[in-house]
């Protein structure tokens, strides 16, 4: 998955740091990437909305797993989906 400003994305719990539940959020803006717990991040700035479809009060920074590639038995080179 690749993130870019003005997209919305439903992230699964073990795909963010930190939080409970499924994140709902529209990118406002890309801040970098981090390395946490083997994995690379990458740090976004946006507008989180409730499971109602309301945003939810202010912007909210949080980490969102970057996808990593993968080769298969045949050598070909895959990504793992977020989703």
């Amino acid at each position: 998955m690749h993130f870019q400003v003005g997209q919305y994305h439903e992230i699964p719990e073990d795909d963010y740091l930190i939080g409970v539940g499924v994140l709902r959020i529209e990118i406002v803006e890309l801040l970098g990437y981090e390395t946490h717990h083997g994995a690379q991040w990458r740090k976004v700035r946006g507008v989180e909305y409730g499971w109602n479809g309301e945003p939810v009060d202010g912007d909210r920074e949080v980490l969102l797993r970057v996808p990593t590639a993968k080769r298969s038995p045949n050598g070909k080179v895959t990504r793992t989906k977020l989703i």
